[in-house]
């Protein structure tokens, strides 16, 4: 069955490794574009703010060296997640379980809320029903 589904999903193109190269070129082929250039900077600005707020009690030299391998790392684990979420996708059915799931996870949010101003005795008479 797994290998039906990840057939069906190479068949579209985007499953394959070279797809999604593709898909990655022709994304930054825009990069000279204001917008797209500006999102680009200020993605890359906020990985060395965050790398650099992690490395303040370093000295000046280590300092560096964190914050080098912190941006490498985030972007190597970025690339990563993509590829993995890309190949996710194509499994079919699987956007409409995580939609499920997710409502299920409201349901029980919007119940445990409801029941916030009851006392726990009450609610064990009453049933957990609400």
């Amino acid at each position: 069955m797994i290998e039906l589904l990840y057939s069906a999903a190479a068949a579209s193109g985007l499953g394959s490794p070279g797809g999604i190269w593709q898909s990655i070129i022709t994304d930054f082929s825009n990069i000279t574009e204001p917008a797209a250039f500006a999102a680009f900077l200020q993605v890359l600005m906020i990985d060395l703010v965050l790398a650099g707020d992690n490395a303040a009690g370093l000295p000046a030299e280590q300092r560096r060296k964190v914050i080098l391998i912190g941006v490498l790392a985030a972007l190597v684990l970025r690339i990563a997640f993509a590829l993995v979420v890309t190949q996710l996708l194509q499994i079919i059915g699987l956007i409409l379980v995580g939609g499920l799931l997710l409502l299920w996870v409201a349901w029980r949010m919007w119940r445990e809320l409801r029941h916030t101003g009851e006392s726990a005795g009450s609610a064990e008479i009453e049933g957990d029903e609400h």
